[in-house]
């Protein structure tokens, strides 16, 4: 089955009905039962559908029926014109990698390196953004930070000689880009402070990493996280999700991202949810696997954790995070009684899951393509 094609193409137009399938069941729902329907779309589409899910299609569209041999359909009241929030992104993949918290350009970038590292050692071409890929420090409530002396640097590559060198090391064979790339990391790049003085600052370094994440893969889903919810405070105003990938991405179709804090993934014989949640307590996963009943990968907690549901049958996961806690002032200023914030990501593989922590053992896993 194709990526992405996970959900019965409801609203994708069938030639040999000459309608979708919504205006097919609304069409027919008064003079044909739902299994028939059923039958119907499944010979048209060459997709398997059930009666359960016409019925629930069909109930969704606002169309009543009274059941047994006589169906008909009822009055119904009239349907609410407002949004249902159904329609998460979903991908079918054989392999995929899931970063959690990068909170971009405060990010691990060791870490990231080597889970990018085993990417292309297993060949993965498939990745969620876990949430949280923005730090956006600069749209927060907390008090300014103090800063280092130490900190202002003159000598190093200046803002525009970096970025025609990044212009330059996107046309190179991707053989000769990570050369130029440790030149650039061995010099720096030239700031007057090395904390973001605003937000276009901030975004600017945020927008250098990302697209070069994006560069590794073939498909990416962004999922929202309450990082991303910072902007949201600052304008107060609805907002596409889309003009933030707009903004720092551009429009490039691999990405995808959705107005919604989680993404469904089936991979092998395994479904998975993975969350980027309004709670961010440690042991939390076991919860919305109750809720949800399947497999669940969450962000947002910082924490790594794997354990099984009650019933043995699903796994709750608390796959970490992929920032730097020591270039967040708020966390590593001043002490606090919270936990350290643990790097993680997880690599759903074939079926199995693959949980991976700053001392996994990075060269055997490499040997495992």
């Amino acid at each position: 089955m194709p990526a992405n094609k996970l959900a019965f193409p409801w609203r994708d137009r069938i030639d040999s009905l000459n309608c979708t399938a919504e205006e097919y069941i609304a069409q027919n729902s008064a003079g044909m039962t739902d299994a028939q329907i059923a039958e119907s779309l499944a010979k048209h589409t060459n997709r398997r559908i059930t009666c359960d899910t016409v019925s629930a299609q069909r109930k969704r569209l606002g169309i009543a029926k009274t059941g047994g041999p006589n169906t008909a359909v009822v009055n119904v009241v009239s349907q609410s014109p407002f949004a249902r929030y159904d329609s998460p992104p979903e991908i079918e993949s054989d392999r995929i990698v899931i970063f959690p918290d990068c909170q971009f350009p405060y990010h691990h970038a060791d870490f990231v390196n080597r889970v990018l590292d085993l990417c292309d050692k297993w060949k993965i071409k498939d990745c969620i953004l876990a949430g949280d890929v923005l730090e956006n420090a600069s749209l927060t409530h907390f008090d300014p930070q103090w800063i280092d002396e130490k900190n202002i640097d003159d000598s190093a590559i200046s803002e525009k000689l970096a970025d025609d060198l990044l212009d330059v090391m996107a046309a190179l064979p991707k053989s000769q880009r990570g050369k130029l790339k440790s030149v650039m990391e061995k010099h720096g790049r030239q700031t007057k402070n090395k904390t973001a003085s605003g937000a276009s600052e901030e975004w600017h370094h945020a927008r250098i990493v990302i697209r070069e994440v994006v560069a590794q893969f073939d498909k990416l889903i962004w999922i929202c996280g309450n990082h991303e919810g910072r902007l949201l405070r600052q304008v107060q105003s609805p907002l596409l999700p889309q003009d933030i990938k707009r903004l720092f991405i551009g429009d490039d179709p691999k990405v995808e991202i959705a107005p919604y804090y989680y993404a469904v993934v089936r991979c092998g014989n395994s479904n998975w949810r993975v969350i980027h949640p309004r709670s961010s307590a440690k042991g939390d996963a076991k919860h919305y696997v109750a809720k949800f009943l399947t497999n669940i990968a969450m962000a947002h907690s910082h924490q790594v954790m794997a354990q099984k549901d009650k019933s043995g049958r699903f796994w709750a996961l608390e796959i970490g995070a992929m920032v730097d806690e020591s270039r967040l002032a708020y966390a590593s200023q001043r002490d606090n009684k919270s936990d350290q914030h643990l790097l993680g990501a997880l690599i759903l593989r074939d079926g199995y899951h693959w949980l991976l922590t700053d001392d996994v053992d990075w060269k055997s896993l490499g040997k495992m393509a």
